[in-house]
């Protein structure tokens, strides 16, 4: 199944995350997250995403609450959460 994505809301998620991770500038792990994530952030920004991405494409989409690696697709095309990250 082929997702549509709204580039505005694609662009204004990409720009929060962006923001959020760079208010971590000490956490050496949230660095590197925006660092491995920084061609598909910017990617996104350019309206250069089309389609919704494989997850196990994503750098930091696999979890392992149990142990095991979980594979989804991240629905691109879904307004962000707003989320609450204390420093």
């Amino acid at each position: 199944m082929t997702q549509t994505i709204d580039p505005i809301k694609l662009k204004a998620a990409a720009e929060h995350l962006e923001w959020v991770l760079k208010q971590y500038p000490d956490s050496e792990d949230v660095q590197g997250l925006l660092h491995s994530l920084a061609p598909l952030l910017e990617s996104a920004k350019a309206d250069g995403v089309r389609e919704a991405v494989d997850s196990m494409k994503i750098p930091g989409a696999r979890t392992s609450a149990t142990g095991a690696i979980s594979r989804t697709t991240i629905p691109v095309s879904v307004p962000p959460t707003p989320i609450s990250l204390t420093k």
